[in-house]
């Protein structure tokens, strides 16, 4: 297991040296909770991000497979509608060639003849507008199938991209907060401090000039 110290760091108060130490959540002392804060805050915002992109294309998803639903529902509704017109041709083709056998007429060939072709011809032309039409509205509902699954992929590309966005700005701001601090943490009591940088001053005295 992680000890706290390895999780948080040790204070300059509570280490042997002296010195504060760096653990894998900041320095020792205050600012290592508001560090361990900060970037669980980043990670529980960034988990939203991308659980947010990932409900948001299942949702599209849904929609897309709804779509997909009726073209098949509508396609099987214009093979039973396209099968019973031609039922119905077939049954009143039948019922013209009984009529005019009993009015004694030549069944194949003059005006007989041509009453049944026109018949046939317009009853077929009546089936394949059947056809057309329901691939028409399949076609519609597969198109707006395949914009859902466009959207269902922006979504949850959307969402994976803000969330790395939330962890690289978040977790970068952290771990350079963290780096100055810990600077400001390796100053021993009574240094002197270098104004222009904000840091303590390196070398030793001689002749009273710092060398």
């Amino acid at each position: 297991m992680c000890s706290p110290a390895l999780l948080f760091g040790v204070a300059p108060a509570a280490s042997a040296t002296g010195v504060a130490t760096t653990g894998l959540l900041g320095a020792g002392g205050a600012f290592s909770l508001g560090t361990a804060l900060s970037t669980f805050g980043t990670l529980f915002s960034a988990y939203n991000l991308f659980t947010g992109g990932q409900d948001q294309s299942a949702l599209y998803e849904a929609r897309a497979d709804q779509e997909r639903a009726r073209a098949r529902d509508a396609i099987e509704r214009g093979k039973i509608e396209e099968d019973r017109h031609r039922r119905q041709v077939a049954s009143l083709k039948g019922e013209q060639r009984s009529q005019l056998a009993a009015s004694g007429v030549e069944l194949d060939s003059g005006s007989a003849s041509d009453l049944q072709a026109d018949t046939a011809m317009l009853g077929e032309f009546e089936a394949l507008t059947i056809r057309n039409n329901a691939e028409r509205e399949a076609y519609g509902y597969r198109s707006a199938a395949s914009t859902y699954e466009y959207q269902a992929d922006q979504a949850k590309t959307s969402g994976t991209r803000s969330a790395m966005g939330a962890l690289l700005g978040g977790l970068g701001g952290t771990l350079v907060d963290s780096k100055w601090y810990d600077s400001k943490s390796m100053i021993k009591p009574g240094a002197p401090m270098n104004t222009s940088t904000g840091g303590a001053v390196t070398g030793s005295a001689s002749n009273g000039m710092l060398i």
